[in-house]
């Protein structure tokens, strides 16, 4: 049975509530501009066609050029500290680095010279179909996508774990260039640069890009 009191406490617990939206859409409009934060526009391939990331139905990491070169990523091999899923491996006899996505390749799934790999790997827009890339130095390279789950339908039958996008920097309207240079208490040493700009007047860019690496064993053969 409701008395008069009863039906004041509920009007008064009712402002209450109604008071806290507004409250809540005071704090809100009270946050400063400057802090607003907004998703940055990537722009992928994975079908075959420019796409912002964020509108393509698939698990895609891209590692751009600022990132690569923030975290001293100089082989896709480097990757599999970065990126989830992927994984690299040099365990096998070659000197070659299997790749794996999701769990599915790797030594056991693909480390074998003569059958397909589950990971594909292409170099602007072009297959490679050995593994020993993987291992090898990513010179000038602007972006890697790396896309997860079965892509056979537009990177072909080897892509039944996934795909590695690599895409290299490319031309420049203006003379542009660099050099770099690096060396490790590991006996390692590493030579890059690259040249771009035009070539015939502003009908034709060009952009020349080389790398070279070297590194010492971990022995001395004490025989000759």
């Amino acid at each position: 049975m409701f008395r008069p009191e009863h039906i004041k406490s509920v009007a008064g617990a009712i402002l209450c509530l109604s008071a806290f939206p507004a409250m809540a859409s005071a704090q809100t409009e009270s946050v400063p501009e400057d802090r607003a934060r907004a998703l940055e526009t990537v722009i992928v391939n994975v079908q075959r066609k420019p796409e912002d990331q964020q509108s393509v139905p698939a698990s895609i990491t891209t590692a751009e050029r600022k990132f690569l070169d923030e975290n001293d990523i100089r082989t896709l091999q480097d990757l599999t500290a970065a990126v989830p899923g992927l994984v690299a491996t040099d365990s096998v006899s070659y000197g070659a680095a299997p790749l794996s996505i999701r769990g599915v390749g790797g030594v056991n799934g693909g480390a074998n010279l003569f059958a397909d790999e589950p990971v594909s790997v292409y170099l602007d827009d072009v297959y490679l179909a050995r593994l020993s890339f993987s291992t090898a130095d990513l010179v000038d390279v602007e972006s890697i996508q790396i896309v997860r789950g079965p892509q056979g339908t537009l990177f072909g039958r080897n892509a039944t774990a996934g795909a590695l996008l690599v895409a290299t920097a490319d031309p420049t309207q203006t003379p542009s260039g660099y050099a770099e240079a690096a060396y490790t208490d590991l006996g390692e040493y590493r030579l890059a640069g690259a040249l771009s700009g035009p070539v015939a007047g502003e009908d034709m860019l060009g952009r020349l890009a080389i790398g070279y690496s070297d590194r010492s064993g971990f022995g001395t053969n004490a025989i000759n």
